[in-house]
């Protein structure tokens, strides 16, 4: 009983110290990007030594990787609140991804160095683009799923689902992808409901 107690105080210490070391981490990336931001840079915002870092993280990649995972899971949590009590397949859809538009252009803006950074390298913006993919592909297909279930949709197979909502999501991205730019006068929430009507249209 006591060791699990400690075991327990251990845990609870060691994801303590490491939100407190991905805040020091969100807040230096934010202002200096990942090239140029260092792990002293990091352990000094946290008040955390280099050891104490080094016991939770192997180097600034996988603090960086962390730090990535962390700000998808806000963006689909977030989003995926927006679906509320949305009855149609096509208002869950437009709701879930206009606010996803909506926090991706306000992340854009928040980590405008960092952005840059995963979009010119390759390494990184593969691995955003996999986690992101994943985490989306869970709140889709119970989308899809509670319209199955309603009959609002066509019957399809289990594999049907998954490659069409992998086939939705790679359409979509390509709107996503054009919030980066802000040159560019686009109203990209109308081109969305256009989308989005196209393909529950089919679906019926």
């Amino acid at each position: 009983m006591l060791l699990d107690l400690n075991k327990n105080s251990q845990t609870e210490k060691d994801s303590l110290q490491k939100n407190q070391l991905m805040e020091a981490a969100r807040i230096v990336f934010q202002q200096h990007g990942f090239a140029k931001a260092s792990i002293d840079d990091i352990a000094k915002q946290a008040a955390k030594s280099r050891t104490t870092l080094y016991k939770y993280y192997k180097n600034k990649d996988q603090i960086f990787e962390d730090f990535i995972v962390l700000q998808i899971a806000e963006i689909i949590d977030l989003a995926a609140g927006a679906i509320g009590t949305a009855s149609s397949l096509e208002l869950k859809l437009l709701n879930y991804n206009t606010k996803k538009l909506e926090i991706l252009r306000l992340k854009f803006a928040d980590y405008n160095l960092v952005v840059n950074e995963v979009i010119d390298g390759v390494n990184h913006c593969l691995f955003f683009q996999n986690q992101f993919s994943l985490a989306e592909k869970v709140v889709m297909k119970n989308i899809f799923q509670e319209s199955l279930d309603q009959q609002e949709i066509k019957p399809i197979t289990s594999a049907e689902l998954d490659f069409l909502i992998s086939v939705i999501t790679l359409a979509l991205r390509g709107i996503e992808q054009e919030a980066f730019s802000t040159a560019q006068d686009i109203h990209l929430e109308e081109r969305l409901k256009w989308l989005i009507g196209i393909l529950v249209h089919g679906l019926k």
